[in-house]
């Protein structure tokens, strides 16, 4: 049985949250977030890893809205922002950011990304347009073990590459089968270590 989610199944994938939730229309896609509404703070952009949402900054939320003015946001292919197959790099997501930070944010802004999220608080470190970014924190970011091919040292390939080529397979309907049931056992089959199988196990039981 396939099971569905996304933003074109909204009621069988979000629920409420402490935020209001928006979109801004970026060209390519729409992008969603949400805000902690401080303006009179300095502002705060928050970025989230792969695969998830800012959803998962919301308590952080709470405790940072008394010192900045925190904005959150789902990367394209995430959260309800528009799904983009083929078209997930770093350029495509860190430009989506620059619009982002042009249009919504308005002000220079401090950068913090978690994971691949890191990653591309490093990529606004060197390509954001001058004067918009006060300062970057990358959080655990896979700087060198995200490429597909690289110069020295090991590639996605070796990391978590295995875990998304499933996932990527088998889930949802921006993909090609979106089966739960038929990832499961192929994950048991590829991965002889314990952190990703404990993973898939414990996402699935927060789906059903």
């Amino acid at each position: 049985m396939a099971f569905y989610f996304g933003p074109d199944h909204a009621a069988e994938t979000y629920v409420a949250h402490a935020f209001d939730e928006h979109g801004i229309d970026l060209g390519e896609i729409v992008m969603n977030y949400a805000v902690a509404d401080m303006a009179d703070k300095p502002a705060l952009l928050l970025i989230p890893g792969q695969t998830e949402s800012w959803w998962g900054y919301e308590k952080a939320m709470e405790i940072l809205s008394s010192d900045f003015h925190v904005f959150a946001v789902d990367l394209r292919g995430q959260g309800r922002s528009t799904r983009t197959p083929g078209r997930y790099t770093l350029d495509n997501m860190g430009n989506d950011l620059v619009r982002f930070i042009d249009i919504v944010i308005g002000r220079p802004v401090v950068v913090s990304g978690l994971s691949s999220g890191g990653v591309l608080s490093a990529w606004l470190s060197a390509y954001a347009k001058p004067g918009t970014v006060r300062g970057c924190l990358y959080e655990d970011p896979p700087l060198f073990a995200s490429e597909v091919n690289t110069s020295c040292g090991q590639s996605v390939r070796q990391s978590i590459g295995p875990m998304f080529a499933l996932m990527s397979k088998y889930l949802g309907d921006q993909w090609s089968i979106g089966d739960w049931a038929g990832m499961q056992p192929l994950q048991r089959r590829s991965f002889h270590h314990g952190w990703p199988v404990s993973w898939f196990q414990a996402t699935c039981r927060r789906r059903h």
